[in-house]
């Protein structure tokens, strides 16, 4: 082989090595190019997922406290379950006692009635005078009164002036009458008794009517319908 031909061999392999490397750096360098904005990105994932680890680090430790809070919450309202269990029990069983306690003093205060009734019949078996044994009766009766009126219990006043009061009385009966007042009450078949505001029993009564020239007044009382099983006029206590 001549040295010319070496020489031209010799420089295309020196051709060929620099083509190669003039390849593998614009490769290189296309690649530095594409790796670029792959590293920002790289850089941005990185940022967000440090601030995911705080942001759920944050969340734990909120989530703890929450925790935290919330039990002592169930554990308070379960404390104030239990205290209000505990005083509904007591104010019960101090209702129960007052109530007790109430009835007891009614039945007490009743004894001296009981006793005077038993000595109102023990003397009426051997004694004669039926004006005293009226007098015993009408004793223990008015005491027996003061004793519920003690209680709270109040008649219903009526007397000649009172005009029906469909709150306070029930017109058993209705009489035509021209000497009183209309709608004024003339009998009371049945006195009726209040206790405080309530009224435990309106009075039975019986109510003037003055013959209309007209027209009848349109809150006329009607006699109840219960009127027949109540006792008759002339056995009720006429108005003083």
């Amino acid at each position: 082989m001549s040295v010319s031909s070496n020489a031209l061999a010799a420089r295309r392999r020196e051709k060929f090595r620099l083509r190669r490397e003039m390849l593998m750096l614009e490769t290189m360098t296309n690649a530095e190019e594409s790796v670029g904005p792959l590293r920002e990105k790289l850089k941005h994932v990185k940022s967000r997922h440090d601030d995911l680890e705080e942001m759920l680090t944050s969340l734990a430790l909120k989530h703890e406290t929450l925790l935290t809070q919330a039990t002592a919450l169930r554990d308070q309202s379960l404390r104030q379950q239990a205290d209000f269990d505990n005083f509904r029990k007591r104010t019960q069983k101090e209702k129960e006692q007052i109530r007790t306690a109430a009835a007891e003093n009614a039945v007490a205060n009743l004894l001296p009635v009981i006793d005077n009734f038993d000595r109102a019949l023990a003397s009426s078996q051997t004694a004669m005078d039926t004006e005293a044994l009226r007098k015993g009766v009408q004793m223990v009766a008015t005491q027996l009164q003061n004793i519920l009126q003690g209680q709270g219990l109040e008649p219903i006043q009526i007397d000649d002036s009172t005009s029906f009061d469909p709150t306070l009385h029930e017109a058993v009966s209705i009489e035509e009458r021209t000497d009183v007042p209309d709608q004024h009450i003339i009998n009371v078949m049945l006195p009726g008794y209040k206790f405080g505001d309530r009224v435990l029993r309106p009075a039975m009564v019986t109510v003037a009517r003055n013959v209309a020239p007209a027209h009848a007044p349109q809150n006329e009382p009607t006699p109840s319908e219960n009127s027949a099983d109540e006792p008759d006029s002339s056995s009720g206590e006429e108005n003083n």
